[in-house]
């Protein structure tokens, strides 16, 4: 782990913020998977099935994509240097670029409602990227 590790911060800056998008796209999709199977089993167990339940699961994953591609950009990144605000931001852009395609163009509405969770993970990692509390000792 640790020769991975110091592989990974000799690699230069771009190559490495390429690497760690794809890293933290790889882990969002995993963590994705993961959570649609939890939300439709416990829907399944409650007796919850049909349209509304279908539609319940789509809607929950940007809520679950947004803040984990944003969290783990962040970290990759900061596992290679010193991140700055600058990379959460990109990752809620991307993220929300993406939600909108996926989804379409949602209104004003709904946005609220698929963009908040990505909002809050971009808020808390830009605060902790600023007070240096952000720390990963491998």
């Amino acid at each position: 782990m640790a020769a991975t590790l110091a592989l990974y911060r000799r690699i230069p800056a771009l190559p490495a913020f390429v690497l760690a998008t794809l890293g933290a796209a790889a882990t969002t999709v995993a963590i994705t998977v993961a959570g649609v199977f939890a939300i439709s089993k416990a829907l399944d167990h409650f007796g919850q099935s049909g349209p509304g339940a279908g539609v319940l699961v789509i809607t929950a994953i940007p809520n679950i994509i947004l803040p984990f591609f944003i969290v783990a950009l962040t970290l990759l990144m900061h596992l290679h240097g010193r991140a700055s605000w600058r990379t959460p931001t990109f990752a809620f852009v991307v993220g929300a670029v993406a939600t909108w395609m996926w989804i379409g163009p949602f209104d004003a509405v709904f946005a609220p409602a698929v963009l908040g969770t990505g909002i809050l993970a971009w808020g808390i990692s830009c605060l902790m990227l600023r007070r240096k509390r952000l720390r990963v000792n491998c």
